[in-house]
């Protein structure tokens, strides 16, 4: 299908549709003979993004507040398409083209399942959009670009950065123009205060045509696993059937995120950290969504609601019994971490001392620094020490302790227990008789054998 058939295509079912000429059903049957034909032209011309396309089933619904977005049913992944408002909304063919790659990159970065039971929706919308516009020659009417975060927020933004870092940025920043209640509760609609900017410089307006909606649900563990293996299993498939002289053509850092889709993460991070995390009070802070209690007649004072606050502190064993290739494998764990969190996250390495002076903040996958740094001997201890030393807690800290396990038999933990302990040896080797927290183990991971040369 070209640019003229699809006006005519479009223009024909609107006609029919205010003449009561076509069902709802017939409508739907002539988006879907319009989408097969996009992916065919997809699979000719941009190969990786419609493979994916072919292995996601289409769902049709009335009630979609846009044109299309995805949405998880039990651990299968939908395309749910709203086919009238497809018509209405998308104008030209380019236009369903770009749409299409937009929904496609938000799965190569796995948006549907990391944000999935994410609080603030409208930032995450706004963070992965800006994300994944950036690979595209044409964006989607309706979402954010990097240029358009960057006037929004009245600053400078990094680009082609990771969809988790955009959004620590707008939760930090106060939104350009906002009032002080939309401020505090940082919830403003600015896709939607964008476009309104527009349409007052003359803009046509335009009904949405991205919505991620079907992102937002409540997943229990088993089902949240399944998921990662359904979407892996997608872009592994997609990737393999993708020829090398298409991968050539592709941006360096989509290449970099599919060669590595196929080794899956040794544990599910996401749901380790959200039960050792949890919810987490950390003091108050002040919301407009709450009335002052001592002075209940002043609606213009905000009131309290508890501020959740934790940071993660990752350890990294760099002793003389870790091998360069355990400590390679761990670091590869903490891109899971990062994709995984949006909280604060400090990478320290360890041997008989924690070498706080070349401890680092990390913000992104590309942050990580593989090098080695100490050799001597193993002290978990040394751990526990720092963090009574910066006055961590429970209620505002967790440890992760990425080892091999050897080390002391016995340690004092000053009653720090929000750690989480991930193993290059079986639970069974573990030293520590007394430890704290919960316990995990790499040992068994095929992709761990093969880099350190046990299978």
């Amino acid at each position: 299908m070209n640019e003229a058939k699809f006006q005519t295509t479009r223009e024909q079912i609107l006609t029919d549709v205010a003449q009561n000429k076509m069902s709802l059903i017939d409508v739907q049957n002539q988006v879907d003979q319009i989408l097969s034909g996009a992916v065919i032209e997809l699979l000719q011309t941009k190969r990786l993004f419609g493979e994916v396309l072919i292995q996601i089933a289409r769902q049709y619904d009335n009630r979609l507040d846009g044109a299309m977005g995805f949405k998880w049913q039990l651990t299968k992944l939908n395309l749910v398409i709203n086919p009238l408002k497809l018509v209405e909304v998308v104008t030209y063919w380019h236009e369903l083209l770009a749409l299409l790659q937009h929904e496609v990159l938000h799965v190569v970065w796995q948006h549907p399942l990391r944000y999935q039971t994410s609080k603030h929706q409208t930032n995450i919308t706004l963070a992965t959009d800006v994300a994944v516009n950036q690979y595209l020659e044409e964006v989607p009417r309706g979402t954010v670009t990097l240029a358009d975060l960057a006037k929004l927020l009245d600053q400078r933004l990094p680009a082609l950065a990771d969809s988790s870092s955009y959004l620590q940025i707008i939760q930090k920043n106060k939104i350009k123009g906002q009032t002080g209640q939309q401020a505090q509760s940082n919830q403003i609609d600015t896709r939607q205060q964008f476009n309104s900017e527009k349409r007052s410089n003359g803009e046509q307006k335009a009904g949405k045509l991205d919505t991620h909606a079907g992102w937002d649900s409540e997943t229990k563990v088993e089902s949240l696993s399944q998921q990662t293996a359904e979407l892996k299993q997608i872009l592994a498939q997609a990737w393999s059937q993708t020829p090398t002289r298409d991968r050539g053509l592709l941006p360096g850092k989509l290449k970099q995120q599919l060669e590595h889709i196929d080794q899956p993460a040794s544990f599910n991070w996401k749901q380790l950290i959200k039960q050792a995390v949890g919810s987490l009070p950390q003091g108050k802070k002040s919301s407009y969504s709450r009335f002052n209690r001592r002075q209940p007649l002043r609606m213009d004072l905000p009131g309290q609601v508890t501020n959740l606050v934790t940071k993660i502190d990752i350890f990294v064993d760099n002793s003389g019994s870790m091998g360069d290739n355990e400590i390679a494998y761990l670091l590869t764990q903490i891109k899971e971490i990062v994709m995984t969190t949006e909280t604060l996250t400090t990478v320290y390495s360890f041997d008989a001392v924690v070498h706080a002076a070349d401890a680092y903040e990390l913000r992104n996958q590309s942050q990580i620094q593989f090098k080695r740094i100490g050799g001597g001997g193993t002290s978990f201890q040394s751990i526990f020490a720092y963090l009574q030393a910066q006055h961590a807690t429970n209620n505002d800290t967790l440890a992760i302790i990425l080892t091999d396990g050897w080390g002391e038999t016995k340690i004092n933990s000053y009653h720090f227990s929000n750690v989480l302990w991930v193993l290059t040896s079986p639970v069974s080797q573990f030293s520590v008789e007394n430890s704290c927290g919960k316990i995990a183990t790499v040992a068994n991971n095929v992709n761990y054998q093969r880099m350190v040369g046990t299978k």
